[in-house]
């Protein structure tokens, strides 16, 4: 996610036990860099499951 999309996820384990297996993103941020960045992810995501299928 990092070098291919330019976006950075945080371990959701770092915030308890409850968070193990998920990855967790800042929302807090202007609405057009949370906007660019879920555009990312849902990029990479795309290319993801076709490789996968």
């Amino acid at each position: 996610m990092t070098r291919e999309g330019y976006l950075f996820l945080d371990e959701g384990s770092m915030f308890g036990p409850e968070g193990d297996g998920f990855e967790r993103i800042n929302l807090a941020c202007p609405k057009p860099v949370l906007m660019d960045a879920l555009k990312r992810f849902e990029k990479l995501y795309q290319k993801y499951v076709k490789e996968s299928s």
